[in-house]
């Protein structure tokens, strides 16, 4: 997902069930998680376990790609059953190739 967020705006404290991956596209946030603080600029990536509680304010206007990993997350109901190795139905996997 790209989410865009004007000065001072912000995703509250929260946590979601997946692992959440965050690179900040253009811009500057604070990045609140685990009580510490921390700047992140353009390129920045950051990766949130599972239901680890973090918080972000943009500092200047700012676009964020977040990518939520395995979806759906354990205490989600959906076709993989919570279980974060089963692939939901419409997911692909890569094949991989036999050598020798």
């Amino acid at each position: 997902m790209l989410i865009d967020l004007a000065p001072g705006e912000e995703m509250g404290d929260h946590r979601v069930s997946e692992r959440a991956v965050v690179q900040i596209v253009r811009g500057s946030v604070e990045l609140t998680s685990e009580g510490a603080e921390t700047t992140c600029g353009d390129g920045v990536l950051v990766v949130l376990e599972p239901g680890e509680r973090h918080a972000i304010r943009a500092l200047e206007r700012s676009r964020l790609l977040l990518t939520l990993a395995p979806w759906p997350g354990l205490d989600r109901d959906d076709d993989a059953g919570g279980d974060p190795h089963k692939l939901p139905v419409n997911a692909t996997e890569p094949q991989l190739l036999e050598t020798g």
